[in-house]
This record gives C-alpha cells, structure tokens and sequence, in this order.
C-alpha cells in the first residue's frame, strides 16, 4: 500500500467542502508562519519522523511508537480502575455469593477480560457480573437490588470501556502522530469526530476562538491508523498553543494542552517529549497569546533550570541511607547550583530529580546562607521518589509538582496546594492544614492530620481528583456536609473519618458524580449517634474499630 499518497483536496477531509472553504480564507501573520515553519523543522528533526509530508508542507507524519505505553500488561484506564476498587470494596459480597473474592492482577488479563478469584483461577469479567447479579436478583432484598444496580453499571461500563476497545482493535495495527498547522485540521478539530468539545462548529460554545487558532498559529496533533492518513476517523487529538514570552514579544513557546480528545494512552506523553525536545533552549515567563481560548492550559508558563542529573560533585549535603539516595535541597546546593543567594530565594522552582527531594526551611539553620524562610511558592518539581516540604515559615503557594510521595509539614501559612500529582499519596500535617484554602491535581491516596469545622467548610477540593482513599484524622467538626465539594468524577473513593466524637450530620451525597461508588467509614463510638440520611445518593456508611 502506498502509505502516503496525500490527497490535497478538502472533499476527503473531515469537513464539509463549504465549511472547509470558510476556514482557508483564514491567513496567518508572516512572522508567525516563520515561527510555525520553524518549528516544524525542528519536529523533522526527531527519531520518529516518517520522513513523509504533505504536499503544501503542512501536515508532517511521525511513527508512532508508544511500545511501553502499548504493552498490554502496562494497560490501565479509569475504567479498569473503577472496577478494581469494586471488587476490592465488596469482598464480602463476593465471599459470600461464591466462597471466594476477585481481583484484576493487570493490563492483560483486563484487556483479555479476565479477573482472577482469591483460588488463583481466572473467570471472564463479564460473566462474574452476570452470576452475581442473578444471585442477588433472587436475594432481593433492599440492599441486594442495590448492588445489582451498582454491577449492571459496572458490567456495562466494562463493556463500553472505549480504551479498552479500541486496544484491542488497534493490536498490531501501525499508527501515526499527524502536527498539523492546516486551517481544515484545525477548525475540523471537533466536528465530524468520535468526541465532542465546546470547540464543535455545530454546537460548541468556543467556535468564535477558531479562527483566531488558525490565525495566531495554534497547531493540532492527531493520532491516527495507517490506513487513515487523511485524518477522516482519527484516535485522539491534542492543540498545541503559542505562548508569548513576557520579554520579547517575538519568543514564542508552544505548549501543549492537557485535555487529550479521544482515548489513546501515552500519546499525550508522546507529543509533550516532542515539542518539548524542538524546543530545548526556552527560559523565562511565558503568556498564552490573548487572542486564543483557554481551555485546559494555564494562562502562564515558567520554564526554569532543572536539575537533570544528581551527582555527588554538585552537592555537599548528600546522604545514604538504607541503599537510596536522598537530596537535601538547602542553600549550599542552590547556591552552587542555582547559582543565586539562597538567603534572598523568594520562589524556589525547577527541580527534577530521580531521588527524594527534601526541602527544609530549618535545615542547618544557624546560617544565613542556608536559610529557606523567605520562600513563598514552591513550584515546577519533579522527582520519581518522595517530595518532602517541611518548615518554610514564609510559603503560601505549592504548585505543579510530581512526586510519588508528597509531605507537607509545618508550614503555617500555606494557603494554595494546585495542580499537585502524586502517584502513591499526599499527607498533609495538622499545622500546614489550619490555613489551607484550596487543593488540586490528583493522587492516589490523600491523607490529612486533624482540623475544625471552619477549616473543612472554606477549603475547596472539587479540583481534587483522589483515586482511592480520603483520610481525615481527629476531626473536631459536627458536619461532613464538605465532602459534598470531593471531585469524584470517575472515583470509587473509601472515606475514613478517625477519632472524631462530634458529628452530628452526614451529607445526602459525596460529590457530583451519581455514579460514584463510595465507602464512608465512621468510628465504631459514633454508631447509633449519628443520624444517617434516609436516602444516601452515592455512597454508604460503615462503622469500624480504630
């Protein structure tokens, strides 16, 4: 097959002849054609370039080989982990039912739609659902109707799971990265596709944007089949947007935006290693130009120096312990590094590091120079093992970092954690929590030391995706009426709410999401005490031992 024969005419693009006509009478400016030309050069650049393009230069094609990414055993998806979190969470329901409990032991015996029982022998996904709802169909009880309706959400939800599908369809099958600054690709970024945005030519509310994207010099990267190089039935999309550097207004950084269109895992990852290796030299702040929507990128960019690689020659605070290797961030090490005066560090940004990171306001603190107090944002750090911020007397703002482990302790003036992922849990002290305001980004596992009512009540977590526990220690409050705000959008979430005497009121749901399966668990002593909605939207409640 000729992979690459690329037809010109608009009558094979996703959008109507008229429509498509509409949208190339769209020109960019010059100098930021140069700037996208540019650009595109350098994306030729890279390892995955097909070497093919189109005629007019304006889509160019890269192989896409996400081989990790594609491995069946390295396969997740929200739906996937919604169904672990099921079988983790009735145990019970299924030793009684069958004798035994459940659990998926990966991607492949996921996308092979088998789960495996507590015997070690396998059983189809589908037909575990099946048997169990029959069985409890004939208890028919209140509760059993109950989790019937809760295993025919699930059952379907595996069934419909679209990156499962589409998984397994595209085994075998190569596939293309397409960076595309054509105006039919990009007004055609919604319309005519599996998914839906606000920027739909037919009913999205930000279709006004879409010429100012052609005409400001947004690109679009699409993923698709090899036998669809023409983009009519694409995988999954991503914009990339020109951000304007607040010293030269001719210094452009292209970013690429967080929401991915459609289901296609590690492409996202993919396109950002691209764009961020054609781009290599950029520093300093950067604006999204005014003219665009701001859909799911921030308004503001800051790339800082990163540390790539740790070695003992750089730092004069290095510890060994228990065979890993732990970096103490203080002011000797920045001073070196950063080559700045620590005791003058007001925002301490652009870390990376593959060890644990511990940043110690009190660290050696009899010494000017290794004094963190003035700090006041804590930013852009990554590190694939713990992020530890402790004692910064003076931080009010924890924003964009990656860790798999996050502490935060004794810092009394924090007010903003944003955008904090991590991969495993984030715990947060009683004395860092009393001025906490609002938290966002996502983790596994949330844990947070003792607070009042009027803390709880202010602080907003709807930005907060938690994928599995919530944990309150030794709360005072009366009301649990803020877990109203949890974001459980895709969550199958256990509550524990420890070593609290006081409540009196319990919310009718927990979040927005209806679906939702959660578990709320209250101290045995408040057993009978507190009153229990009638009707519970989306979650029950159980009482437990401390």
């Amino acid at each position: 097959m000729k992979l690459f024969s690329i037809l010109e005419s608009n009558v094979h693009e996703a959008l109507e002849l008229t429509v498509a006509k509409d949208y190339a009478e769209h020109i960019r400016r010059p100098e930021t054609e140069k700037v996208i030309n540019d650009l595109m050069a350098k994306l030729k650049q890279q390892g995955t370039f097909a070497g093919k393009e189109s005629k007019r230069g304006e889509r160019i094609y890269f192989d896409y080989d996400n081989s990790d990414g594609e491995k069946p055993e390295k396969f997740r998806s929200p739906t996937m982990d919604g169904l672990e979190l099921t079988l983790r969470n009735n145990g019970d329901i299924f030793k009684e039912l069958f004798g035994k409990t459940y659990s998926l032991e990966g991607g492949k015996d996921y996308l092979d739609g088998l789960a495996t029982d507590s015997k070690g022998q396998k059983v189809g996904i589908g037909k575990l659902f099946n048997m169990s709802i029959e069985k409890l169909k004939k208890k028919g009880d209140e509760e059993s109707l109950k989790l019937v309706q809760r295993f025919e959400y699930n059952r379907r939800a595996f069934q419909e799971d679209q990156a499962r599908n589409n998984a397994i369809s595209r085994k075998n099958k190569k596939t293309y990265i397409v960076i595309s600054k054509a105006n039919y690709d990009i007004a055609g970024m919604t319309t005519g596709r599996s998914w839906s945005s606000c920027m739909s030519l037919t009913s999205g509310n930000g279709q006004k944007y879409i010429h100012c994207d052609i005409k400001e010099g947004t690109l679009i990267a699409y993923l698709v089949d090899g036998d669809d190089i023409n983009i009519q039935r694409p995988i999954a999309r991503l914009l990339i947007k020109p951000f304007i550097s607040t010293k030269n207004y001719k210094d452009y950084l292209y970013v690429v935006e967080r929401e991915e269109y459609g289901t296609a895992p590690g492409f996202s990852e993919v396109v950002q290693k691209m764009f961020k290796d054609a781009q290599p030299d950029k520093s300093g702040t950067y604006k999204l130009n005014r003219k665009l929507y701001q859909d799911t990128t921030d308004t503001e960019v800051t790339i800082t120096k990163k540390v790539k690689v740790i070695n003992k020659e750089m730092f004069d605070k290095f510890i060994e312990k228990e065979g890993e290797t732990l970096i103490s961030v203080g002011a000797s090490s920045l001073g070196e590094f950063f080559e700045i005066n620590p005791s003058n560090i007001e925002v301490l940004s652009g870390i990376e590091a593959d060890t644990t990171i511990y940043i110690d306001g009190d660290w050696n603190y009899s010494s000017d120079l290794n004094n963190l107090r003035r700090v006041s944002e804590v930013s852009n750090i990554k590190t694939e093992g713990s992020l530890h911020v402790k004692e910064l007397s003076g931080l009010i703002k924890i924003s964009n970092v990656d860790s798999e482990y996050i502490f935060i302790e004794k810092c009394e003036k924090l007010e903003t954690i944003e955008n904090a992922s991590a991969s495993r849990s984030i715990k947060i002290d009683s004395r860092s929590f009393k001025s906490l305001k609002s938290i966002s980004g996502n983790t596994d596992h949330i844990t947070i030391e003792d607070g009042d009512q009027e803390i709880f009540d202010r602080l907003d977590i709807k930005d907060l995706k938690i994928e599995s526990y919530l944990n309150i220690e030794e709360f005072t409050g009366t009301s649990l009426k803020f877990l109203e705000n949890v974001n459980t959008e895709n969550s199958r979430m256990i509550i524990f709410v420890d070593k609290c005497d006081a409540i009196k009121k319990l919310p009718t749901r927990i979040g927005n999401n209806e679906y939702s399966s959660i578990v709320l668990y209250l101290p045995k002593n408040l057993e009978g005490k507190t009153k229990i909605p009638e009707y519970t939207k989306n979650y029950r409640v159980k009482f437990r031992d401390e």
